[in-house]
């Protein structure tokens, strides 16, 4: 990490891929120092949705998204936070049709963090 980067306390570092000649595209894959995977964290937490952006659309949130499903979760891609690598044209486009005609909702981290101010400023005029 860099030394510059400041984690609030309790923050799980997963990582993948660490290994050799090891592809590891789906957060699925990753573990925490105790070699916990990620699908169990999720689970010991009660976590069933999860929100996926990042790099690259057409691999890892791609395989993150499909595993995501195949393990119940609901997995909302977030479709401003994706980016593909796109080695043939139009891959990143065919990957995300995929993960939406096979279960994925779809939604912005615009509409999302819109809505999550709106939850918060209700909740907080309401005195919770």
């Amino acid at each position: 990490m860099h030394p510059v980067l400041t984690l609030p306390a309790g923050s799980i570092i997963l990582s993948k891929g660490m290994a050799s000649g090891e592809d590891s595209y789906s957060a699925f894959q990753a573990v925490d120092e105790k070699q916990t995977g990620f699908d169990r964290l999720l689970r010991q937490r009660g976590i069933t949705s999860l929100f996926i952006g990042g790099l690259a659309t057409d691999y890892c949130v791609k395989w993150t998204v499909l595993d995501a499903l195949q393990f119940g979760y609901k997995a909302t891609l977030l479709l401003d936070a994706i980016k593909g690598v796109n080695i043939k044209p139009g891959d990143a486009e065919a990957a995300r049709d995929e993960m939406i005609r096979l279960g994925a909702r779809k939604t912005t981290f615009e509409k999302l963090y819109r809505e999550m101010a709106g939850i918060f400023e209700v909740h907080h005029r309401k005195g919770g």
